[in-house]
């Protein structure tokens, strides 16, 4: 390849990357702090090889080896911070906040570091041939091996996440970044054996598409509470109707209601409403995590849950551990006042019911407990007054 293709080639890495690096940073979107460091090492680490094309070997040999002890340093850091984006994208958080797995990843770039440091003199990691390029030291295989060992990281996280109880749509997103994740490893590890930069131009394609795909997620995500609207659900509900009979059976759709809603936001304000909805997203957080259930927010104060269970007690259950979690977390957070919710729900396998039926269904147990609360609070109203006089 001539030197200008490469150069051109790195432009547009570069020029691919600050287009998304600023929309990023204009939007104030925060949520995926490792992908953008990730857009920063992949630009910083193309500047770094525009810079070696730029200054020729043979009037700059001292140059040239900074430069190339900095490169490898950074291509190292590119799979470690690759798997955290996969452990944020999927919300694993226990492995992400680890510090005996952040211990892991601090010892294997500080050895790759010290070996590239020493390669000048010692020709540990690298040596410059007479053209300039580098080729394997003597314990260029740690660097492979470092490399190997986090893209084994990130596609074996991949498909323990894929046997676990997902929706249609959460494996989906787990098979494509193993797919994007095989790639991206692949082609450095390829990269490395052949002298190639090639793996500059998979990972900024893999950063493109994750970008494209965090944008999809916007249109399916409730911007106030991070659940599914209303457009996710209706996709995700409807592919579950279509389900067999079996399936359907264990399956549960919930509905969940702010009693009184209004009332709220028309005595305390609609940051007290917010905050009110936000608190029925966190209980229901709390019990989606351990059911693998699917969340929406499909209204102002209305939300509902799809879940799976082997028996009716089981959804019963679930269903009275979420007014639990529910109730304790109002009084948590909305200390200043009273908060109620009610729930309805029904199985998905009712006869000769299609989806809107199934949807009304929810909707009419729910505001029968709605009903059923407001007369039992209007009654014990009266007894006080009655006691009173």
């Amino acid at each position: 390849m001539s030197l200008f293709l490469r150069i051109e080639i790195y432009l547009v890495v570069v020029f691919v990357l600050l287009i998304i690096i600023r929309s990023l940073i204009n939007e104030h979107n925060k949520s995926y702090p490792f992908f953008m460091r990730l857009c920063y090492l992949v630009l910083a680490t193309t500047i770094i090889k525009i810079l070696g094309l730029i200054f020729p070997y043979a009037n700059y040999v001292n140059l040239h080896y900074v430069i190339n002890c900095i490169s490898f340093v950074l291509t190292a850091l590119i799979p470690c911070i690759w798997v955290y984006v996969i452990l944020e994208k999927h919300e694993i958080n226990f492995l992400k906040k680890s510090d005996y797995f952040g211990g892991f990843c601090l010892v294997a770039i500080l050895s790759v570091a010290t070996l590239s440091v020493l390669s000048p003199s010692f020709g540990y990691l690298f040596k410059l041939n007479l053209f300039g390029d580098p080729v394997p030291g003597l314990y260029f295989d740690v660097f492979n091996l470092e490399i190997a060992t986090f893209g084994g990281i990130a596609i074996l996280v991949c498909l323990i996440k894929v046997l676990c109880r997902l929706t249609p749509e959460e494996k989906k997103d787990v098979l494509f970044s193993l797919a994007i994740s095989v790639l991206v490893i692949g082609s450095q590890l390829y990269s490395m054996t052949r002298s190639s930069n090639l793996y500059l131009v998979v990972v900024t394609l893999g950063i493109v598409v994750y970008y494209i795909n965090f944008h999809e997620e916007r249109v399916f995500t409730d911007a106030l509470t991070g659940l599914n609207n209303r457009n996710r659900f209706r996709k995700y509900f409807l592919s579950l109707m279509s389900a067999s009979v079996a399936q359907k059976s264990n399956t549960y759709l919930t509905y969940i209601d702010i009693d009184d809603f209004k009332q709220i936001n028309d005595n305390y304000g609609h940051l007290m409403g917010d905050l009110a909805l936000r608190t029925v997203a966190e209980s229901m957080r709390d019990i989606g995590d351990r059911t693998h259930a699917f969340l929406a927010r499909i209204g102002g104060d209305e939300f509902v849950m799809i879940s799976h269970h082997p028996t009716v007690d089981s959804h019963y259950h679930m269903v009275e551990r979420l007014t639990e979690i529910l109730n304790e977390k109002a009084r948590a957070t909305l200390s200043n006042i009273q908060v109620s919710f009610s729930v309805g729900f029904t199985n998905l396998n009712v006869p000769k019911a299609n989806a809107a039926d199934i949807i009304k269904l929810a909707d009419r147990n729910m505001y029968r407990n709605k009903t059923f609360k407001k007369q039992q609070r209007q009654a014990l109203e009266k007894e006080q007054s009655a006691t009173k006089k």
